[in-house]
Parts: C-alpha cells; structure tokens; sequence
C-alpha cells in the first residue's frame, strides 16, 4: 500500500449522533483553542468516548499517538457510511489521542482473508458441487468435502485427490474443490492480490480467477472473465494471465500472455499474484512487477469498457483434465495441492 500523505486530516463536525462524552483535558481543549485560532477544526481528540462521524464511500484509518509526533494505525482502514452507522467506533485507551484520517489517492484495503482460523470462513467463501466439467470436458468432482478443502497452518488448502466420486450429478474418478465469493463479496474495479503456491502435473489446471455476478452482457463470454493467473501442470515454470470478452460461445475471444518465472516452479515457493482493474485498463502482477497491461477489448452486448464494467466475484480451483491440459497420467503426483496464503482486494480511493 502506497504511504498516506499525512495532512489529510478528517474535519471533526460537532454531532450529537456521532460524537460524545469528550475527556476534559486543559491540553485538549488548548489544541480545540488553537484549531480554533488557526481557523481550522479540530481533528484530534483525548476522549473517553468518542465516535468519529464519516461520510459513505469515504475511506479512513484511525490512528493514536501518545505525543501527537508519531501515530500508529488501529486496524484496518475502512469505508464510511452505513456500513458503520456514519461514525468510526473508538476502542480508546486515555493514555493516547486519536485521530481519523481521510485517505486518498491511494488504494485502499477493503476485503481480505489470511485464513487464520481453524475452518474456512462461509461468511466470505461457498463452495461450487458439481462434475459438469466447467464446460472444458475437465475430469473432476468438485465438493464440500472436507477432504478436499480446508485450513491448514494459516492457508487455505484445495486438495485435488485421485478417487471415484459419486454425487446428484453422476460419478468421476478425480475430486477437488471451487470456491467463490459470488454473493459474498463482488467489486467493480480495484487490486486484487492473491499469495499462493500452485500444484504441477500433467492434467492440472490450478486457476485464480473472476466472473461477473450477472451476466449483464449476455452469456459466457460476452459478460467477461478475468483470469488473474492460469497454470497448466505439465508447464510449471509458466503462468498466464487472460481476459475473455466478445460475444457468447463461440464467439467469444481470449487475450493475454504468459510469463515465466525466474527462477524455479509454481510450486517451489509461494508468489503474488496480481491483476489492478481500472476503467479501461487491466494490469497483470507477478511478485508485484507488472507483465502485462491491456487496454483493449469488446462486448457483443454493449460498447466499451464493457464487459469489464460491472462487479465481479473471485474463484479458486483446481480443475483436473479438460481440453486446455489434457489429461492426467501415471506421472501426476496425486493428491496435489493449492495453497494460498492470503487474498487481499484494494480499491482506488481518489
């Protein structure tokens, strides 16, 4: 995250729905005398019990300071407004101020998930049960079983198994998982980060990835799919990073590239992978060095920058097998696993 330019201050209003029970301090009301003076409004306070009013869609980070010279950041920022009822709730400490700051021109962290628990959070995750095969003829059974994903020492883990499956929709004879924010979590625009480590093998298919909630434009592709990063098994030292767009099957279009890595496989060591979506541009990250930038795409269903206009959720799966990878063979080191570290999302605060 880019350093926060430090004179942005939030202006303190006087509310009485957002700010009471105000410490009597002769140094606090010295600093409201001097803000006073210098016709500006107060934005520090020695509180007991305060509650700083916000504005929607407005960007913050609470700070304290024992000696109003150094602060520390109090969590994470936040987005104002209903969210939080207009006010920034106070867990305060009387040794110290506080200060709300406004942040722009930076992005700003609004979702994330370091999988610190012991389970996967379903307040952020779902799983996807089906063997349709994602329409690439894939080989897989995607489950909720708990075999097949689950947190492990501070990571998520989907482990894709060699093992006959039956469920609603038939049988297969490879299991794995998919799970998605769709309803959860969905953003137009922004930076998402995910740190992960990639299983290799022929006729593995690990991919990190976004669909549109709706598909506002018309069917697959046509409403667009971004995928952050793509590896095929029996290539483990190359990523791809790709956009579909265009009309729906089959008249849809795939752009992008592919990158190798320096040194090493996908699944030596953990990498960042990353894409910063703005209006009419799409950047590619690996380990934080961009590879790829497009500016360019189409949508039968509306003009540009559609289909890359609207929210988007976020996928994480292995697929086994399917028309990209081929499939698997007696090489293929069953089980493998995805492991991802953390999934951050950021978006641009003007």
């Amino acid at each position: 995250m880019e350093q926060v330019n430090n004179s942005m201050l939030m202006p303190y209003q006087f509310s009485r729905t957002c700010v009471r029970g105000l410490g009597r301090s002769g140094f606090f009301f010295f600093i409201v005398l001097m803000a006073f003076v210098f016709g500006e409004s107060p934005a520090i306070y020695l509180a007991t019990g305060v509650d700083f009013p916000t504005e929607a869609e407005r960007a913050y980070q609470l700070e304290r300071s024992s000696d109003m010279v150094e602060w520390e950041a109090i969590g994470d920022p936040a987005i104002g407004g209903e969210a939080v009822e207009d006010c920034f709730p106070l867990q305060k400490d009387e040794r110290f101020f506080y200060r709300l700051r406004e942040l722009k021109d930076q992005w700003v962290l609004v979702w994330q998930d370091d999988f610190e628990g012991s389970e996967i959070d379903h307040t952020k995750w779902q799983h996807e049960v089906n063997a349709n095969g994602g329409g690439n003829n894939e080989l897989q059974y995607y489950t909720d079983e708990p075999e097949n994903s689950f947190v492990e020492d501070g990571k998520l883990v989907i482990e894709t198994r060699k093992e006959s499956y039956g469920g609603l929709e038939g049988s297969r004879e490879y299991t794995s998982a998919r799970l998605n924010t769709k309803f959860l979590g969905s953003w137009t625009y922004g930076k998402i980060e995910v740190r992960a480590r990639l299983p290799v093998g022929r006729g593995l298919w690990p991919a990190i990835w976004m669909l549109p909630v709706e598909d506002e434009y018309g069917g697959w592709a046509s409403s667009g799919e971004i995928d952050i990063v793509e590896a095929i098994g029996h290539e483990p030292t190359k990523i791809h990073g790709t956009i579909h767009h265009g009309g729906s099957w089959p008249h849809n279009i795939s752009t992008g590239d592919e990158r190798e890595l320096d040194t090493g496989t996908v699944s030596d060591a953990f990498h960042t992978y990353a894409v910063e979506w703005e209006e009419g541009e799409i950047r590619w990250f690996l380990d934080g060095e961009v590879y790829q930038a497009l500016t360019a795409w189409e949508s039968s269903g509306a003009a540009f920058p559609a289909p890359f206009n609207q929210p988007f959720y976020l996928i994480l799966n292995v697929a086994v097998g399917g028309t990209w990878p081929g499939d698997p063979d007696e090489t293929t080191p069953f089980p493998v696993r995805m492991e991802v570290e953390g999934v951050k999302v950021y978006q641009w605060i003007d």
